[in-house]
C-alpha cells in the first residue's frame, strides 16, 4: 500500500468513527466533497486530503462543534473560513473534517457503508462555486478521463 492509499484508509477509519459517535447522538450527515466523488469512482487526479461534511444539527450542539473547532485553528489560507457562518474545521482521529451545520439535507445522495455521499452533480455544481484552481482543475480532469472513455 502506498502513502496515499494510507491516508485514505485512516480517513475512511476516522470517518466510520466520526459516523458512529454521532449515530449515537442521532445526527444526519452527509458527505460532500472530493471524498464522496472518490467513493462513487469520480477520477480527480488526486486524493483527497480532508472530509466535507454537511450535517443537520439543533442550536443546542453548536458549542459542542465550537470546542471542536478550537482544537484545530482555522489558519489564514483557510478556503472555507469565510464560506458559512456554520461552518466548523477539525481533527477527528488523524484526519482534518469541515463540517457545515445546516436546516435540512437537500442534495441527492448514494450510500455506502451507511454512509451517506452526496451525489456527483451537486457536489461539482457546489465546487464551482468556490472558484478555487483546484476545483476548476478537477472538473478539467474529470471531463478528460470521460472523453477518453
Amino acid at each position: 500500500m502506498n502513502k496515499d492509499e494510507i491516508n485514505i484508509v485512516n480517513m475512511t477509519n476516522d470517518l466510520k468513527s466520526f459516523r458512529e459517535y454521532f449515530k449515537s447522538l442521532d445526527f444526519d450527515f452527509m458527505v460532500v466533497g472530493s471524498l464522496a466523488l472518490q467513493v462513487q469512482d469520480i477520477p480527480i487526479g488526486r486524493d483527497p486530503h480532508d472530509v466535507d461534511i454537511e450535517m443537520v444539527c439543533n442550536e443546542s450542539y453548536k458549542d459542542k462543534f465550537r470546542l471542536l473547532s478550537a482544537s484545530c485553528p482555522k489558519e489564514e489560507n483557510d478556503e472555507y473560513k469565510d464560506s458559512l457562518q456554520n461552518y466548523y474545521k477539525f481533527k477527528w482521529g488523524n484526519t482534518i473534517f469541515n463540517v457545515w451545520l445546516v436546516k435540512e439535507l437537500k442534495r441527492s445522495f448514494v450510500f455506502k457503508d451507511s454512509i451517506k455521499y452526496a451525489g456527483v452533480y451537486s457536489i461539482l455544481k457546489e465546487k464551482m462555486k468556490y472558484k478555487r484552481n483546484k476545483d476548476f482543475e478537477d472538473l478539467k480532469f474529470i471531463i478528460k478521463k470521460f472523453i477518453e472513455l
